[in-house]
């Protein structure tokens, strides 16, 4: 499997957005059935209408009642058993990372959009489309998120063996520099 380290391309009836695959999150819930905390590993994506990532209208924009406005968030794909339902009681199989903010839905001035606006919600449904577009171009997508999670967990377990082994490495000289001293007193004596 090709892992893809660039922005992938959607474009969509609305306009055009860029999707980055994210590191997984990991996370845990307890399953009272089985009496055992279960591990759980949700793939992620980062969405934009700006090609770099920075919320810039002027560099990327959907419009809607030709005003420009822009977005981006970063999305948790839920497993097909675990969706959840939306405000109209549709089963979401995307919903938006509350852990991390990337900048949300702005209009042309760069200001929030407010919840309960027309625009907000259309952008919400551009972002989904966008998304299962993605999804259904990009099958091993999910894999390569898990992928990010491991890689990143393996590499920060190793550094913290490395900095150990360097902590052990120090410790035994202090040790030999004692057992000199002890030598030393012990031929003295």
């Amino acid at each position: 499997m090709k892992i893809e380290r660039d922005a992938h391309e959607i474009k969509t009836e609305a306009g055009t957005f860029y999707v980055l695959v994210q590191s997984a999150e990991r996370g845990s819930h307890y399953d009272f059935d089985k009496q055992v905390t279960v591990e759980d590993i949700t793939p992620r994506v980062w969405i934009s209408t700006d090609p770099e990532f920075k919320g810039d209208v002027e560099k990327g924009h959907i419009k809607i009642r030709g005003r420009k406005y822009a977005t981006e968030y970063t999305y948790k794909r839920l497993p097909d058993n675990q969706g959840r339902l939306d405000r109209h009681g549709i089963v979401m199989k995307w919903t938006t990372d509350t852990r991390t903010w990337n900048g949300g839905r702005r209009n042309d001035k760069g200001r929030q959009l407010d919840y309960e606006t027309k625009a907000y919600g259309a952008l919400s449904g551009f972002e989904i489309d966008a998304l299962n577009t993605f999804e259904q171009a990009h099958p091993n997508w999910q894999t390569e998120s898990v992928l990010r999670l491991f890689e990143y967990e393996r590499n920060r377990e190793t550094e913290r063996a490395e900095s150990l082994r360097r902590d052990a490495a120090k410790h035994e000289i202090e040790a030999q520099k004692w057992q000199v001293r002890i030598d030393d007193l012990m031929d003295n004596a």
